[in-house]
């Protein structure tokens, strides 16, 4: 019995975008035991495991070879102009392998920071970084990407006073 009577903290808590299935953008799911976050560290920290699927090193890709890795067992993305190798991390992915497979095969920068702007994907995926990704094709893909942001925050955006404009002060 607490003196206070305060409830005892639950983790999650209620309400909160980290419940299995509930709340956010993504959901969560049962992950297969052996693959837990703890996990992933763990194997991206085996130095002996290459988790790039390309030997390591640092290479340049086209959108068309981005292309071509959009399987379970062979997929890449893009997100911020580097190329990772999602594929030895799919079943460690909380937000389950259908998730990821959104963004294979493609660049998936928006979809990333749509469900995962704090994460730093640069040191969680360091190890499954392919290389860069290049070519005439990526800058229409930037170019739609900012349309695409200026369009979401526009319609995002508080309606404008209809005073302001009008050689008057805003209230």
């Amino acid at each position: 019995m607490s003196f206070l009577n305060i409830p005892k903290a639950a983790f999650p808590a209620s309400g909160s975008p980290q419940k299995l299935g509930q709340g956010s953008l993504s959901t969560k799911v049962q992950l297969d035991k052996g693959y837990s976050l703890h996990d992933w560290i763990a194997l991206h920290n085996d130095r002996s495991k290459d988790l790039t699927s390309v030997g390591g090193g640092f290479r340049r890709v086209s959108v068309a070879e981005l292309k071509e890795h959009n399987q379970v067992d062979n997929a890449w993305t893009a997100i911020r102009g580097k190329v990772y190798n999602l594929a030895p991390y799919m079943r460690y992915h909380p937000g389950g392998v259908d998730e990821l497979m959104k963004a294979a095969g493609r660049e998936g920068t928006r979809l990333f920071d749509e469900i995962h702007a704090w994460v730093n994907i640069e040191t969680m995926m360091e190890r499954c970084i392919v290389g860069v990704l290049v070519g005439d094709d990526l800058s229409t893909i930037r170019a739609r990407q900012k349309t695409k942001s200026k369009a979401s925050d526009a319609a995002s955006a508080p309606a404008a006073d209809p005073a302001i404009g009008q050689g008057q002060k805003p209230r």
